[in-house]
């Protein structure tokens, strides 16, 4: 039987060869649990005039909010509202008020949609998040909504409209005697940054 011959050295490494084609995407994580909703501020009224209580237990300055709000405070590259500037109060409400509804408050201290048609019209103070009646509603007046909108977009300002009651629009009012208020800027396509601003009335 005949040997085997002397093996020869290993020739040089070869090329790398293309790249495989990417892998299919693993399925996603389920979505953690939701925090607990933080409580409530305590708060006052004093005629059309309301004041909360800071988290350090003293009481902040009274706003009226039948009053003009200051342009200052609408600020479209300012930070998101922390907890404690996220505002909610309970009040009683008309019956056609309902959930995503910017109101105002009417001579009997009632809520009742606004409208940007005229200057009294459109003095709302926040926007409905929720009924626990058919009368009775909770308002926020500052802050992130909950996810109680559909299709917002988050790249237009929104303003209270001046056809549909309680409703807002993305177009800036322009007919005869209309009020321009700015009412926020969506955080997402459900959420709302509530900031309402100073109003300006066309010329009639």
């Amino acid at each position: 039987m005949a040997t085997a011959g002397p093996r020869n050295k290993t020739g040089p490494q070869g090329p790398v060869g293309p790249q495989g084609p990417i892998g299919s995407q693993g399925p996603k994580g389920d979505a953690g649990p939701q925090g607990k909703i933080g409580k409530k501020p305590k708060h006052q009224w004093r005629g059309t005039e309301l004041r909360f209580e800071k988290p350090n237990g003293e009481w902040g300055k009274w706003v009226n909010l039948q009053g003009i709000m200051s342009m200052s405070s609408y600020d479209l590259g300012g930070d998101t509202p922390t907890d404690s500037s996220q505002v909610t109060f309970e009040i009683n409400c008309d019956s056609s008020v309902y959930v995503g509804a910017w109101v105002r408050i009417n001579s009997s201290s009632i809520a009742v949609n606004g409208l940007a048609d005229n200057v009294d019209n459109s003095k709302v103070i926040g926007v409905v998040e929720s009924k626990s009646t058919s009368t009775k509603c909770t308002i926020r007046v500052c802050g992130i909504s909950n996810a109680i909108f559909s299709s917002l977009d988050p790249t237009k300002i929104y303003f209270l409209s001046t056809t549909v009651a309680g409703g807002m629009q993305t177009t800036v009012p322009n007919g005869s005697g209309e009020v321009i208020t700015p009412i926020g800027l969506p955080l997402n396509s459900t959420r709302m940054n509530v900031n309402i601003t100073k109003r300006i009335q066309r010329a009639l």
